[in-house]
């Protein structure tokens, strides 16, 4: 949720977490001197009062602190879970919040989960499920063949060195008969985490 908010009075932090604050706000945070005592107590600074000038005896000597006092009467935007988390010390007033509709990015993200359930669940049947067009007797390629990073191919194997070949994860592409050899040469394909991405085929 978005939200308008300001610094409550007397809050006094490090330069350094000023930075932080810039960064995670994206805008540059005010802030006011901050004044102590000789007891290390922080005070309310006033010019009538109280002088950093050792030689004014009249007037009660403080010192400039290391801190600085973090000014109320800017606002800044912010995702305030996210800036609650991170500074969980900071107090802080909120000023207003601001409407938001996540029903578009909702959508959108559901789509994109139903999208990735399906190339998931065909990538998985891949070795499981063939599929073939019974009315021109031919087989479809399904979305197997996108995870598909390595071919090769062999020519001249008997049943027993081609299971062999597909024991190793091949899948054979294509059947390419030949009409001078009495067995077929095979096109295949596996995927390979290892595989570089030189071009090249391997003759099995």
């Amino acid at each position: 949720m978005f939200a308008r908010i300001k610094f409550s009075d007397g809050q006094s932090v490090t330069k350094e977490k000023v930075d932080e604050l810039s960064k995670v706000l994206c805008d540059e945070v005010k802030v006011e001197k901050c004044y102590i005592d000789k007891n290390g107590e922080e005070i309310d600074f006033h010019s009538w009062s109280h002088t950093i000038d050792p030689e004014e005896t009249d007037k009660r000597l403080v010192f400039l602190s290391e801190k600085v006092l973090l000014e109320t009467s800017k606002e800044y935007i912010v995702e305030l879970n996210s800036f609650m988390n991170i500074f969980p010390e900071i107090e802080i007033i909120v000023r207003g919040t601001m409407k938001t509709n996540n029903n578009g990015f909702d959508n959108a993200i559901s789509l994109m989960m139903e999208a990735e359930q399906k190339l998931t669940t065909a990538l998985k049947s891949f070795n499981e499920k063939i599929e073939f067009n019974n009315r021109c007797d031919v087989h479809i390629g399904n979305l197997g063949l996108l995870n598909i990073n390595q071919l090769a191919y062999t020519t001249d194997k008997c049943t027993e060195e081609l299971q062999n070949i597909l024991n190793e994860g091949w899948r054979i592409l294509a059947v390419c008969p030949q009409p001078d050899q009495r067995r077929p040469d095979y096109v295949l394909g596996r995927y390979n985490e290892n595989h570089k991405s030189d071009m090249y085929c391997d003759h099995l």
